[in-house]
């Protein structure tokens, strides 16, 4: 079936039983009913001034249309690839399946259905914003790509993918359903970015944006994971999980708030302009390392397998819950105002060195203490052995072990200085 010159017609449909259907020129205008299209081989209406008013329904091998103004995908079967173009809203409103899919909105918004490409990528583009509202799934990659607007999925629905996931929008993206791929990387380069569920089944898995960013479900990697707020805030809720196989590492503007689990083969957590409050972290072979402009709180299990280093440039750092587990390494600790963890279960394998005002450290088993310089008070204490081996320095210091000795090397305290032990006290630096 060839299509030449101008076309109008109130509605269309056109069957090849053993060829293709083509247009060579003019423009095909179905002005009010539906268009259906059959081919043995393949649809080529792809003349840029067409304009089909109401659905199209397309069968063939090839699969190649265009509309000057908005464009309508009812089901669309084709054995070979999938290729729409609209000036106008492109809508792919049915069951949408291809080899490959490609569809692109130059001027307006994009909603899609179920989409299934099962050889090749699919590549969704518009400058408008973009909806998913039913589930895609891609042999190869996914590309969805916004230039002005937002993009957004509808919670229930799945985005899968053989090969990467890559979303970008100049606003927000809103990903409500779960997405799985090699590897996942979000981009919202003008706006805030919230997630649900993300898998990056053999590569890294990313997260960027201008706004906040908030992580509502559960965020895997197989190699690293990174959350990037550039301008605002980061929010993990409770009950959700961050896990990297590799470095995980979270960086906000504003206030950071992970209230879930989060694990990686080493931790880094950062508040640049803002408080960092933590629940429950853990590095399986690496350091974890939170640094704030405001307030730390630990408010759960803190786990590093190898050093831990706790910085504000304006605060202090509380533990209000869990326990602090350091199995290897140095701990760093450095406030403005008050450092203060003393659950007596926490343990510390390597020297612990503090900075700041009054400063409060308890653990279990030994506690070897290394520099320690507060403003205010120190007050030190072990289950086990308490070794002051460091240089201190504070207002008052208090070193207690409640099952062991205390061993104290150099030590300034400006008013007081207690030592308490149910063994011995052994001074052997200048006090």
């Amino acid at each position: 079936v060839g299509l030449s010159g101008v076309v109008s017609v109130a509605s269309l449909s056109a069957v090849s039983t053993a060829g293709a259907i083509t247009q060579s020129g003019g423009s095909v205008a179905v002005t009010t009913g539906t268009t259906n299209l059959t081919a043995a081989t393949d649809i080529t209406l792809s003349q840029s001034s067409n304009d089909f008013a109401s659905t199209v329904n397309a069968t063939g091998r090839d699969i190649d249309i265009e509309d000057a103004n908005a464009l309508t995908l009812g089901a669309v079967d084709a054995s070979g690839s999938v290729a729409v173009l609209s000036t106008g809203h492109l809508a792919l409103a049915g069951n949408v399946q291809g080899t490959l899919i490609t569809a692109a909105s130059s001027a307006g918004a994009l909603t899609a259905g179920t989409l299934t490409a099962t050889a090749g990528a699919i590549d969704l583009d518009a400058a408008g914003a973009v909806t998913l509202n039913g589930n895609v799934t891609s042999a190869a990659a996914v590309t969805v790509d916004s230039s002005a607007g937002a993009v957004s999925q509808t919670a229930g629905t799945t985005l899968t993918a053989s090969g990467s996931a890559v979303v970008n929008a100049a606003a927000d993206v809103s990903l409500a359903g779960a997405v799985s791929a090699a590897l996942v990387d979000v981009d919202a380069t003008g706006g805030s970015l919230s997630v649900n569920d993300l898998t990056a089944t053999s590569g890294a898995l990313t997260l960027d944006a201008t706004g906040a960013v908030s992580v509502v479900g559960d965020l895997t990697a197989a190699t690293t994971l990174g959350v990037r707020s550039s301008a605002g805030g980061v929010t993990q809720s409770t009950g959700s999980t961050m896990s990297g196989g590799g470095s995980l590492t979270v960086s906000s503007r504003n206030n950071a708030t992970l209230a879930g689990t989060v694990t990686g083969a080493s931790v880094t957590a950062a508040s640049t302009a803002g408080a960092l409050t933590v629940s429950s972290l853990n590095a399986t072979t690496g350091a974890i390392d939170l640094d704030a402009a405001g307030a730390v709180r630990l408010n759960g299990n803190v786990t590093a397998a190898n050093g831990l280093t706790v910085d504000t440039t304006s605060g202090g750092i509380t533990q209000v819950g869990g326990n602090i587990t350091v199995a290897a390494g140095v701990t760093s600790l450095a406030a403005t105002t008050d450092i203060t963890l003393e659950t007596t279960t926490n343990r510390f394998a390597g020297a612990v060195n503090a900075n700041g005002a009054n400063i409060n450290l308890a653990a279990a088993g030994n506690l070897s203490i290394g520099a320690v310089s507060a403003s205010g008070d120190a007050a030190l204490s072990a289950t086990n052995t308490l070794n002051l081996n460091g240089n201190i320095t504070a207002q008052a210091v208090t070193g207690r072990s409640t099952a062991g000795d205390v061993n104290v090397g150099n030590v300034i305290a400006n008013t007081t200085m207690t030592l308490e032990a149910l063994r011995t006290v052994t001074m052997t630096g200048t006090i």
